[in-house]
């Protein structure tokens, strides 16, 4: 007997997770306020209640969540970043331990100003959350250590430009995924918490390849991640993080959210 879906699950099988910015829209331009069930549905750009001082949500502020791509800024998106900081999250700014930017105070009535401000600059907070594939953890100084193995931020943007090219087919997993890929020889990505992880380093014939190392979670499962028993070559990373995510898509646990698989 097939186990029933969540709450959240029956939600997201019945529109695209995604066509939260349709009713985002709607409460800031047009004041149709934004149903409480798609509260949650936010997460898919960024989004969550603002958490006060006693612990409980305040939904009339956010925390808003920004996509990093591969930990790096320019110079005109470190001061758009500074501007919706300034004018939008009374000044309170946070760098996350996965690579991204947050803000605090944020209101859905400065939404489409946010969202106008970070397409100037080529920055977006879509899927910087949600059940899907989270923002990659990566070397932040890919290109630059003179010590690297190799160059891991080509690997970090061949995997999300295929997600996000592909985000009707990636944007409902049972839980969030996440990736990192490391290309320097401190492993930075942190390759024992990921869902997937590729940690590069060099055989004795002076070929670069990948560690696979899977499963490992932090919060409410706690576990560290197991190597895979076959190594990855540098072509293969993107095809190999696809297949995982297929994978955990298609048969994670969609019951439980307390529970992965």
């Amino acid at each position: 007997m097939a186990k029933e879906l969540s709450a959240l699950e029956q939600l997201k099988a019945s529109r695209n997770p995604l066509r939260v910015i349709d009713d985002i829209y709607k409460e800031a331009n047009e004041g149709i306020p934004l149903s409480s069930e798609y509260i949650g549905l936010l997460k898919w750009y960024g989004m969550y209640p603002h958490v006060n001082a006693d612990g409980l949500e305040d939904k009339k502020y956010f925390m808003k969540r920004i996509k990093l791509v591969d930990t790096k800024m320019n110079l005109e998106q470190l001061g758009v970043m500074a501007k919706i900081g300034s004018d939008y999250a009374q000044g309170l700014v946070d760098f996350t331990t996965r690579q991204n930017v947050q803000f605090h105070f944020i209101q859905i009535k400065d939404m489409p100003a946010i969202f106008d401000l970070l397409e100037s600059v080529g920055l977006t907070s879509r899927m910087a959350s949600g059940d899907g594939p989270r923002p990659i953890m990566t070397c932040p100084v890919s290109g630059i250590d003179a010590d690297e193995i190799i160059d891991a931020a080509q690997f970090v943007k061949q995997v999300d430009t295929y997600f996000d090219k592909n985000e009707d087919r990636f944007c409902n997993f049972p839980r969030k995924y996440k990736i990192g890929v490391s290309g320097c020889k401190c492993h930075c990505a942190a390759h024992e918490i990921q869902d997937v992880a590729f940690t590069a380093f060099k055989n004795e014939e002076g070929e670069v390849l990948f560690h696979l190392t899977i499963g490992g979670g932090l919060s409410k499962s706690k576990q560290i991640a197991t190597r895979a028993n076959r190594y990855v070559k540098p072509e293969q990373v993107r095809d190999v993080a696809v297949a995982c995510a297929e994978i955990f898509r298609d048969n994670g646990n969609r019951e439980n959210r307390n529970k992965k698989c």
